[in-house]
């Protein structure tokens, strides 16, 4: 009797210490997951915990705006100081739209005149921004203004990433009425200004030919691209704004390619600047996000398994990994893709590049072959609804085989929460 009470004693004292240290792990996990973790992540766009104590539109509408009227204000600060003074690495005032044959080298620090009978074909982007006036009255009298923005925050990064490569900074106004665009009118006079109509176009409600309209624009501001005669277009929309990283990460992944990924990218038809931040998440067709949330999950996983086991080294080792696997996976899918893919910017060379998802054009860079292909193509073609110029070169590059890439994270800021195209706002929850 004594032998069998000493053997169930101890069995009992040893199961109420496991049973204490799973109910302490389990707290760990259980704290982190309510209580630590909603409190870091509840602000972080696209996660789960932001979704839960999503504010009311209206006060996320004003947050907006507020914003847009801060980056409008800085935006005429820099272009104020910009147009008295020609910024180093920019073409000097030009008096017609001839002279933007002229492009800056920034490696000799010369201008290279381009030899229209002879096409040279330098290093380099030409950078054109597609843009549209936008009558919309946001608040106190203040509209969009995305397009001083977007050119003040390019002529601002061209100044302090001074890239390496051959840059050309241009505007394509294609708005119906290109005079009635006030906010052309203030842009440096050393930006070349291309209209795609000279006289007053009608105006169109319905969303078939606004669709085509916009296909026939996307045509009209590559072909003025191509005229540079530079490696690389770069098409942006007016409310889409460049990262601080752009210029140092199409050097070490696009024009340089340091890191060897993707060797044939300049092959590609298009490489894609900027998608959808909501669309940007693990559960997704794409074929790198599933394998990313294991990879991460694994990773975590062994940490976790790793600090637990030093702490408590009488545990089960097994026991812990399966519980951290499971626990590591719901934190990942809590703190979402769009989170956890910003820690890429630590290091341009971090950077991932994959193959592109469809949908939006707000930023696109193409290769040059990529983009007279798909000027060609787009002439051939009339969009209507749901089949938008996006859903066109996404059809033209699976039907013949093209290679397309996305860089990520996204290189661009999409800040337009007022659609031109259907006039009217885009959900604030929606924008990035």
């Amino acid at each position: 009797m004594g032998l069998k009470h000493t053997i169930k004693t101890i069995v009992t004292e040893y199961c109420q210490q496991s049973s204490r240290k799973l109910w302490l792990k389990l707290g760990v996990y259980i704290v982190t997951v309510l209580l630590v973790l909603p409190y870091l992540c509840y602000n972080r766009e696209f996660s789960t915990y932001q979704l839960l104590t999503r504010q009311n539109e209206t006060v996320l509408k004003m947050k907006l705006i507020e914003g847009n009227r801060i980056r409008y204000q800085r935006s005429l600060d820099i272009l104020n100081q910009s147009k008295s003074t020609i910024l180093q690495g920019f073409p000097k005032p030009a008096t017609s739209v001839s002279s933007s044959n002229i492009v800056f080298d920034r490696v000799n620090n010369t201008k290279l005149e381009v030899d229209k009978k002879r096409v040279l074909i330098n290093e380099g982007i030409a950078i054109t921004i597609i843009t549209v006036s936008r009558d919309l009255v946001l608040n106190n009298d203040m509209k969009t203004h995305y397009l001083l923005q977007s050119v003040s925050e390019f002529v601002s990064l061209l100044n302090r990433s001074k890239p390496t490569y051959n840059v050309h900074l241009s505007v394509c106004n294609v708005d119906s009425n290109p005079e009635e665009h006030e906010d052309v009118k203030l842009l440096p006079p050393w930006i070349p200004v291309y209209n795609a109509y000279t006289n007053i176009q009608r105006t169109y409600s319905d969303l078939n030919a606004i669709l085509d309209k916009e296909r026939k624009d996307y045509v009209f501001c590559m072909n003025k691209s191509l005229e540079q005669n530079l490696s690389y277009v770069m098409l942006v929309e007016d409310d889409a704004l460049p990262h601080s990283d752009l210029f140092g990460v199409l050097e070490t992944h696009v024009i340089e390619n340091k890191l060897g990924q993707f060797r044939d990218l300049e092959k590609a038809l298009y490489i894609k600047l900027y998608h959808p931040t909501r669309l940007l998440g693990y559960i997704s067709l794409d074929i790198e996000r599933i394998p990313e949330l294991i990879s991460i999950s694994l990773l975590c996983s062994l940490l976790t398994t790793w600090i637990l086991t030093t702490i408590f080294p009488r545990s089960s080792t097994m026991t812990i990994f399966a519980i951290s696997i499971l626990v590591c996976v719901c934190t990942t899918l809590f703190i979402g893709r769009a989170t956890i893919v910003n820690f890429r910017r630590i290091s341009r060379y971090l950077y991932q590049i994959t193959p592109a998802p469809g949908c939006c054009t707000p930023a696109m860079l193409f290769p040059r072959a990529g983009a007279t292909l798909i000027g060609n193509y787009l002439q051939t073609i009339k969009c209507k609804r749901n089949f938008g110029k996006d859903i066109a070169l996404v059809k033209f590059a699976r039907e013949n085989g093209y290679k397309t890439r996305y860089i990520q994270p996204n290189l661009f800021q999409h800040i337009g929460h007022y659609s031109s195209l259907r006039g009217e706002f885009i959900k604030p929850y929606i924008v990035d």
